[in-house]
């Protein structure tokens, strides 16, 4: 394992357990931004009926979470994560959901996954990938273990966000935010993947939710604005294989 790797599987088990619960709540995890993300995957799911499905950095269960309930457990769900403490809170989280198809954890390195190829209908990766060192090795190896015609979804920070870009400079977790632009997202799928769509991901703030259907119109009125929308939060990429 790298150093850029060990020092991410250190750092997420000493704060999985407080992980979903930063900054005084202004920042939990389980809030409207992440669940836009997790609809945006979701609506690949009941578009395309994927049966089985491998997220590529599971964290503490989030997405697994949401998507075995929102597909009454129908789906086949794997989920590797670098993290042991955190593969424990994924378990944990979804302990009690009623289920068809066990879910499988794994804890390995994403650089290199222990699945067979053409394995999966469905890979998607959400908000890992930049803690990736080799970003294009592990989109390799996620087309690799994807079928063919299968769908890849990936949801990125984008280092045009000025916090995203200042999370980069000072963050050594955060450092590969750097290298995340639209443009090296189809450097990463070439040759690999089939770019179906390619756009900018915004989102507004996560509270109070009072102003909730406010935030939903500046998000669509924002990406409709050239120079604002290359400035949004992230970044969304969906392919075929």
């Amino acid at each position: 394992m790298n150093t850029f790797s060990e020092k991410q599987r250190q750092f997420y088990n000493s704060s999985a357990k407080k992980y979903d619960n930063r900054s005084f709540g202004v920042y939990q995890r389980a809030n409207r931004n992440h669940y836009k993300k997790i609809e945006k995957i979701l609506s690949i799911v009941k578009k395309y009926i994927p049966k089985k499905i491998l997220e590529v950095g599971t964290g503490t269960g989030i997405h697994a979470q949401w998507l075995l309930k929102k597909t009454k457990g129908k789906i086949s769900y794997w989920g590797i994560d670098i993290s042991e403490e955190m593969l424990k809170a994924s378990k944990e989280r979804i302990k009690n959901i009623p289920i068809l198809t066990k879910p499988v954890f794994k804890c390995v390195d994403a650089n290199k996954l222990p699945f067979k190829n053409n394995f999966f209908d469905m890979v998607f990766c959400s908000g890992t990938l930049h803690h990736m060192d080799q970003p294009r090795q592990v989109v390799k190896e996620m087309a690799r273990v994807l079928k063919t015609g299968g769908k890849m979804v990936i949801i990125e920070p984008n280092r045009n966000f000025p916090l995203n870009f200042i999370a980069g400079i000072i963050d050594p977790i955060e450092r590969n935010i750097l290298k995340f632009s639209r443009n090296n997202f189809k450097i990463w799928a070439d040759g690999l993947i089939k770019i179906n769509k390619l756009e900018n991901f915004n989102y507004t703030p996560p509270a109070p939710k009072l102003f909730f259907r406010f935030y939903d119109f500046i998000d669509n009125l924002f990406k409709t604005i050239p120079l604002i929308k290359d400035f949004s939060i992230m970044i969304y990429m969906e392919g075929t294989k």
